[in-house]
């Protein structure tokens, strides 16, 4: 009891600047290890916390970059989110005295609302304090909604909205901006050719939703390769910013779901709902590369066969590579490999829907949940074990080396 009284008299000094106090029983949970074998830790919160990270991150570098290639904002992007960027910003704001990751032990406890003049001191090591980092995140995330979230990132020093930038009165965190491209007559005239030639219009209807801007749907489904368009230029940008929409998106959903799945089952599912083969598969399902334009011969023979290969074994596929029942399962499941290209345009129609939209996830989740909401309820009820932890629980004995 004098402990969990000292933990919470420390948390009242935590000040991170904001204009919101924070709300003591999640710090206290976000600065938690799991070490500490306490009743709560960090973990669930560092789950959605890394998501909503990585998906700002994603946002302000294509928003702030509008001509960056994809290359370049990957390397952008992993500068600010590894741990060692985050070790560094929780050392500068002394991030690392309020956290709580050790077990208790009588012999080391002393009271800091009682004693001062003595000091306890704890080896905690760089990932640990970056995870708390992502969990102060999730826990802002929780209490205040994005805008709160983004406030702490901005006092930590992470760059996710222009400098003295943050609108406080509105959902959204970036200042107003067209993106929509602006185009000549002949432009127009083309690109109106490539949308209707290429049927987008039916694209449009599967989905339920209509693009206010052609030249984003046009883009998310035109490939490097694919030179007759010289309007758009490729889905590469946008399959960058749909990846980080959609990671967050059912991230998010799992998150909040009435269950309430422990850490390793968040990690399981987002593992299993939030990778290329999955969404390729689902690119498959609904049609999606019918709409694809790719100029290279043996690529679209990939693509069909997995086509016919998919139709034919559709759950066998989709939920093979998670759930293998039986020897015949497991040979199917090895033969399968899914062109990397189908989950790129899943993920960049997701970014086309969210920059024509206006920044609107409610947008986005509108069309993707019910392309992915079968798998969402199977895997809530089976949820999957990554190959490496199935090994691991069945034998904790096991070591790698």
């Amino acid at each position: 009891m004098a402990q969990r009284i000292n933990c919470f008299e420390r948390i009242k000094s935590f000040d991170n600047g904001n204009a919101c106090p924070p709300n003591a029983n999640l710090i206290l949970q976000a600065l938690t290890s799991k070490r500490c074998i306490d009743g709560f830790n960090l973990e669930r919160l560092e789950t959605i916390g890394d998501s909503f990270l990585k998906f700002t991150t994603s946002l302000f570098l294509f928003y702030k970059y509008p001509d960056l290639n994809v290359g370049d904002l990957v390397i952008l992007k992993d500068k600010q989110v590894q741990n060692y960027n985050l070790w560094k910003k929780a050392l500068e704001k002394n991030i690392p005295e309020f956290i709580m990751f050790e077990q208790f032990s009588a012999s080391k406890w002393f009271s800091t609302v009682f004693t001062s003049n003595e000091e306890y001191i704890q080896e905690i090591d760089d990932k640990s304090i970056a995870d708390c980092i992502e969990a102060l995140i999730g826990a802002y995330l929780i209490s205040y909604g994005p805008v709160g979230a983004i406030m702490f990132m901005k006092w930590l020093g992470l760059n996710v909205t222009p400098q003295n930038y943050i609108n406080l009165n509105s959902i959204h965190w970036l200042p107003k901006k067209n993106l929509s491209s602006k185009y000549n007559f002949d432009e127009n005239e083309k690109l109106n050719s490539l949308y209707v030639n290429g049927r987008l219009f039916d694209f449009e209807e599967s989905i339920g939703y209509s693009f206010k801007d052609k030249s984003h749907i046009v883009k998310a489904f035109t490939h490097s390769s694919y030179y007759d368009n010289t309007i758009t230029g490729c889905y590469q940008r946008l399959e960058f910013l749909g990846d980080a929409v959609l990671d967050y998106l059912i991230t998010r959903y799992i998150f909040e779901d009435k269950k309430e799945f422990n850490p390793g089952e968040l990690t399981d599912l987002r593992q299993a709902l939030v990778n290329n083969s999955y969404f390729g598969c689902l690119a498959v399902k609904y049609c999606f590369h019918k709409y694809l334009k790719y100029l290279s011969c043996t690529g679209m023979g990939i693509i069909d066969a997995f086509d016919k290969k998919f139709k034919s074994n559709e759950k066998e596929i989709i939920y093979g590579h998670f759930l293998l029942i039986n020897e015949n399962e497991t040979e199917q499941s090895e033969d399968v490999e899914v062109p990397k290209i189908l989950g790129d345009i899943f993920e960049s129609v997701a970014g086309a829907i969210y920059l024509d939209s206006g920044f609107s996830l409610d947008a986005v989740w509108k069309v993707y949940y019910p392309l992915i909401k079968s798998e969402l309820e199977y895997f809530s009820e089976n949820v999957p074990l990554h190959p490496i932890r199935m090994l691991y629980e069945a034998d904790e004995k096991t070591k790698f080396e």
